[in-house]
């Protein structure tokens, strides 16, 4: 203590201040001022005008007397500490004046008799008596000092203990007794008559099932097993219900390292421990759900890292739950197209939009951690927080495998013939009127070909439709492979094919189908020890932008045909356009027989009728 001290000596005696002057003039402290009052409303309005380090008072004034004094000073300065001083040496005036708020308590004649102060050595003398004088006073403002820091502590920690609305606890460990706060009583509905300081009363109140994990809990920490006392437990409350209680501690130890003290706090989690076994029912009931479901589910945080999957997700990504979880859905959920380019991940673009997507390709493809590939239908959606947030996302998808091969194979059926893999009747008529309109628009040319089979029948009559329905698939496939991959061979019904040649001039159209004749030509169909030798005429016509329809390219493509025949067979012909021309070719009875056959198959007969009237 350094700085400038400032004394307030409140005395009535002039004499006594001049002594005081002396004393502190000859002390070894040079930084003390010492102010006079002569009386208490003097030392007032002192008080009121300056700041003082510490107040000398006589308890003895002219206009006020006896220790009152300190206390009434006290309300005029609380900070500032106080030195009673008095005229005689009375042990229940000390004792008083300390319990009104003095610091200490001098006796005038102990400090400022002659007998102290005169003789040889009164220089001497003074300094002595002055330094203990300056020491008491010093002693009083480190005393006051100390124990405003101890108030202001003492403050701090009722404000921390109400704000925290918990139990405090004080076990003394070498005496078995322990201090339990209000609020901890009042946590239990216990009144101060209700209690008793014993451990065995805080114990006999714990639920006996968790009784025996508090003392390990407890025991654990006093032997240094464990970091910090910390424990859940229930405590019978006043009303007969047990409320759950969270208790947790802090010992002092010796030298010797054993716990000699333990204090802490309890906090009533009941309400919390209530929310969470909600929230545990919740969470359980919507895991049964999420894996009792046919889809198959993902769910993700708001970056993207998968936080669930049921099992039906595992069984069609092959990755586990534990080995997916925390995992980039992108890494886990790889979709392609049918080209096997990656899709862009909906779920990332879910959490990015805020709304819910889709994968715009219709046919998304998962393939699994293990290659296996699956079609899919999925749809993905936001998790959001109870402030619209979006905390994560939900990717819902099934597998669509079977469903979208079995729409395949329809498909293929509906456009296909089932004896030999070509296109059917159908699918050619609809082939041949885009072919037109293209021709049309874009003045591309295109060319139609009409094939019938020369003496086919007698593999049939020969052998039998066993026999002709073989060759008609090996005669199939032998010209799929003469053909370009763009252009389309169908069957048009019994042995009639029609191919239809794509961006194609007369001189290549030749080309193709001569190569279809001569194919033929040297394939020789054995059955059954037999062998047979089956031919092809091809009627050809042009496609261009001044073709009428359909209806007209065909009769023009057939007639063709059926002029092939008439000019030996096995052979291609050319349909020469003549818009003069009015008498066109008629039919065959082959091609006029298959053409029933496929009707009637196919149920293409119309009934009409005509009334029979009287002549």
């Amino acid at each position: 203590m350094s700085a400038d001290i400032n004394v307030l000596l409140i005395e009535k005696d002039v004499s006594d201040v001049q002594r005081f002057e002396q004393l502190i003039d000859a002390s070894d402290f040079a930084k003390l001022t010492l102010f006079h009052a002569g009386g208490f409303h003097e030392a007032i309005k002192a008080l009121h005008q300056s700041c003082f380090e510490v107040i000398l008072l006589n308890l003895c004034l002219p206009d006020v007397k006896g220790v009152g004094l300190i206390k009434r000073l006290k309300s005029e300065a609380p900070q500032t500490p106080i030195v009673a001083v008095d005229d005689v040496d009375d042990l229940q005036t000390a004792i008083a004046a300390i319990q009104e708020g003095a610091q200490d308590y001098l006796v005038k004649k102990s400090i400022l008799a002659p007998a102290h102060l005169e003789g040889s050595c009164s220089d001497k003398s003074y300094k002595e008596v002055g330094n203990r004088l300056i020491a008491t006073l010093r002693c009083a403002i480190k005393r006051a000092e100390l124990s405003q820091q101890l108030e202001i502590s003492q403050q701090r920690y009722e404000l921390a203990v109400k704000g925290t609305n918990d139990g405090i606890w004080d076990w003394d460990l070498q005496n078995q007794r322990i201090y339990y706060s209000e609020r901890w009583q009042s946590l239990l509905g216990l009144s101060e008559s209700d209690m008793n300081d014993s451990p065995h009363f805080w114990f006999s109140r714990i639920h006996p099932n968790d009784r025996s994990r508090f003392q390990q809990q407890l025991t654990g920490y006093l032997d240094k097993e464990l970091q910090h006392f910390e424990c859940e437990h229930r405590m019978l409350h006043s009303d007969g219900t047990y409320r759950w209680m969270l208790s947790r501690g802090v010992a002092l130890w010796s030298d010797q390292g054993r716990a000699y003290r333990i204090a802490g706090s309890q906090t009533d989690i009941t309400s919390r421990k209530s929310l969470e076994n909600s929230l545990y029912q919740e969470k359980e009931l919507a895991q049964i759900t999420l894996h009792s479901i046919g889809d198959a589910v993902i769910t993700t945080d708001s970056k993207g890292y998968i936080q669930d999957l049921n099992p039906i997700a595992e069984r069609l990504t092959g990755w586990k739950r534990h080995e997916a979880q925390q995992k980039s859905i992108a890494e886990v959920y790889n979709l392609v197209d049918n080209s096997t380019q990656r899709l862009k991940d909906p779920a990332v673009q879910t959490i990015a939009e805020g709304t819910a997507t889709g994968v715009i390709n219709h046919c998304p493809i998962l393939i699994s951690k293990h290659g296996r590939k699956f079609a899919i239908r999925e749809s993905t959606a936001p998790i959001r927080s109870a402030s619209g947030e979006t905390v994560g996302t939900v990717v819902i998808f099934h597998d669509v495998t079977e469903e979208r091969m079995k729409a395949k194979r329809l498909a293929w059926q509906v456009s296909h013939d089932p004896l030999t893999h070509l296109y059917n009747r159908s699918k050619f008529q609809q082939s041949l009127n885009e072919i037109i309109e293209d021709a049309h628009t874009h003045k591309s040319q295109h060319v139609l070909c009409c094939m019938d089979l020369d003496n086919f029948k007698s593999v049939n009559d020969t052998c039998g439709h066993a026999a002709g329905d073989l060759f008609l698939q090996q005669i199939a496939h032998l010209w799929r492979s003469k053909i370009r991959s763009s252009d389309l061979l169908a069957r048009l019904g019994g042995d009639e094919f029609g191919l239809i040649l794509y961006d194609c001039n007369l001189a290549s159209a030749l080309k193709i189908t001569n190569a279809l004749c001569e194919s033929l030509r040297s394939f020789r169909f054995v059955y059954e020890h037999k062998v047979f030798n089956v031919g092809v005429s091809i009627g050809v016509a042009p496609i261009t932008r001044d073709t009428r329809g359909a209806e007209e390219v065909l009769r023009l493509a057939d007639g063709a045909c059926y002029e092939a025949k008439n000019k030996g067979r096995n052979r291609v012909q050319v349909h020469n356009f003549d818009p003069l021309e009015t008498n066109h070719p008629t039919v065959s009875d082959g091609q006029r027989g298959s053409r029933l056959v496929y009707a009637l198959e196919n149920d293409q007969f119309c009934l009409y009728k005509q009334a029979v009237t009287a002549s």
